[in-house]
């Protein structure tokens, strides 16, 4: 049967609710993106998430839901509330994830799931809740509870006129960094950092007849990270531990709430050829170390002129004024410009290139979503600008959209992406970000192969800080340290039979950190991960998987996991069942 896949616009979509999250996640790469890098408008696109979330099991069915037709989707039914749950057991031969005392171990993954889609006049839900228990049967310090959620609402308090926008997001990442996409379920539990990011954007939008479309609101965003990680609540060898990580300017997390004021005006349909949009915005951080009375200001006017249906030209240009405390801290005020072009060529492709000043730096951008055929789908992307971790966790929430079962997606692709990004160790310092991925997929009648490559390159513009039990903040990691890191992902997919498909992944990523300032001019990680699994369909509501996990971690970081001295390797074994309801 010819897969009706990317026959229209790259739109938001969803994966089944049978697909959700299980005890370990699969290392497929089916899109890359990169996070945003503050919101802004016209030719120079913010960028969301920097990950893939891909499980293990069809492929096939994933793509499809993701890429369902507008029709389609209107077909289904106003409310879908979709649970789930998934029992893993499996074994691994290195429990404890160290070189030494490599202990066997047997474990059992608990992962309910519960998705909710719905939309009336008034409001429009998505959610999607997974908890996962990892429970080992010796080694008990390595059990733990994760939980993973994302969900919005949308909720018309006037019609036509005044909106309620509520967003919340939970996910894991690595304090140090090193393991590439997708490696929270491979953390040790005091190599984790949880990060709970809510969201909150009333806002008034009117439309002017054929002139255009005027918006302005108001967003408070709140994002907690790990509080352990400031060296409260721990003993003094563990808060040994942890400063060990930390010197290496790892390891080091903070909360952050974030004010934004916003409005913009996007012209309309009267100007003809000529498209403008307007914005302007303040945003205030609030926080400790570089976001202690940090703020961005921007006023930017974006032209778009079509040339053709194809062909637009964009131009741009207003005025930015920033600053961010810290050591030595980073003020910038001066005028910003844009100019670029989008091409158009098929309805469901769009190719966005340029250059442009922004965060106090020339650069390059890119924003490429295309189907060459009807089976194929590639994505490219560069962006360069200046963040923060906590930062991006809060523009990832506000640049995606979660579908009717679950799939987080890109608002200016359509991409899946994913909330849980392991590349580099949390850090609490400003730095210059640049990323370049690029990633496709190939769907045939029986088989479906994807790729995938990110690069990210980190410049350290404040330095990192690392609070411990007494309260106050000491620099770690200095300015002008910096960070690069490449990560990429194959997967292959093949049904055997119409009930039981085969798959296999292999992930390769490299992550160097140099001028550390701690008498170690550089350090690096090396993971490699791969997988094989058969997965079968006993009904249309269970099914069953064999998977067998292969990860290696290697390198100077990978030697500072709280006292789990040097390089590891570890081999699983699963065996599961997940049953939908």
């Amino acid at each position: 049967m010819r897969p009706r896949l990317f026959s229209g616009p790259a739109r938001p979509g969803s994966y089944p609710s049978s697909l959700l999250r299980t005890g370990l996640p699969g290392l497929v790469g089916l899109c890359v993106a990169g996070p945003a890098l503050g919101q802004v408008g016209g030719g120079y696109p913010s960028l969301p998430a920097a990950s893939v979330d891909v499980r293990t099991g069809d492929l096939r069915q994933q793509l499809e839901a993701y890429q369902q037709k507008p029709a389609d989707r209107l077909a289904q039914p106003a409310w879908i509330i979709s649970p789930s749950i998934g029992v893993d057991v499996g074994v691994t031969d290195n429990a404890q994830e160290t070189s030494r005392s490599q202990r066997f171990d047997v474990f059992t993954t608990i992962s309910p799931a519960l998705v909710v889609s719905g939309e009336t006049s008034r409001i429009k839900v998505n959610a999607a809740y997974t908890p996962l228990a990892y429970i080992y049967a010796s080694n008990s310090a390595q059990t733990r509870f994760d939980q993973y959620f994302n969900g919005s609402a949308l909720t018309t308090l006037v019609p036509e006129t005044l909106f309620l926008d509520l967003r919340a997001s939970i996910s894991q990442q690595s304090r140090t960094g090193g393991l590439g996409y997708n490696g929270a379920s491979q953390l040790n539990p005091q190599d984790q950092v949880q990060s709970i990011t809510v969201s909150a954007t009333p806002y008034v939008e009117h439309r002017f007849g054929g002139w255009g479309t005027g918006r302005v609101g108001y967003s408070i965003l709140r994002t907690l990270q790990d509080s352990r990680s400031n060296g409260t609540n721990f003993t003094p060898s563990q808060l040994a531990a942890l400063q060990s990580i930390s010197n290496s300017g790892l390891g080091v997390t903070g909360n952050l709430t974030t004010q934004r004021e916003r409005g913009t005006f996007i012209t309309g349909e009267n100007l003809g050829r000529f498209n403008n949009i307007t914005t302007v915005e303040a945003v205030q951080y609030s926080g400790a170390g570089s976001y202690h009375g940090a703020y961005r200001n921007l006023i930017s006017n974006d032209v778009g002129y079509a040339v053709t249906r194809t062909i637009t030209l964009v131009v741009g240009g207003g005025f930015q004024d920033l600053y961010f405390s810290g050591t030595p801290g980073y003020r910038l005020s001066e005028p910003i410009w844009n100019a670029g072009v989008r091409f158009t060529p098929a309805p469901d492709s769009t190719i966005s290139v340029g250059i442009a000043r922004r965060d106090g730096a020339n650069g390059l951008y890119l924003d490429a979503a295309v189907s060459p055929t009807a089976r194929t789908r590639l994505y490219a992307r560069y962006s360069e600008g200046l963040s923060t971790d906590a930062e991006d966790q809060q523009n990832l929430l506000q640049s995606t959209t979660i579908g009717s079962t679950g799939l987080v997606t890109d608002t200016v692709t359509g991409a899946p992406v994913s909330s849980t990004s392991s590349l580099f160790g949390t850090q609490n310092g400003l730095f210059r970000l640049r990323r370049f991925s690029v990633n496709g997929s190939l769907v045939l009648n029986r088989d479906v192969f994807s790729a995938s490559v990110v690069n990210e390159d980190r410049s350290n513009i404040t330095a990192t800080s690392f609070g411990p039990s007494n309260g106050s903040f000491l620099p770690i990691l200095p300015a002008g340290s910096s960070s690069n890191g490449t990560f990429g992902t194959l997967a292959w997919q093949h049904e055997l039979t119409p009930v039981l498909t085969s798959s296999a992944s292999v992930s390769y990523g490299v992550t160097s950190y140099s001028n550390l300032g701690t008498g170690s001019s550089q350090s690096s990680t090396t993971s490699i991960s791969g997988q094989a699994a058969l997965n079968y369909l006993f009904t249309q509501t269970l099914s069953g998987s064999v998977r067998y996990t292969f990860i290696q971690r290697t390198g100077s970081q990978a030697q500072t996991i709280f006292g789990n001295q040097g390089n590891y390797t570890e081999n699983q074994i699963i065996v599961g069942l997940r049953k939908s309801f």
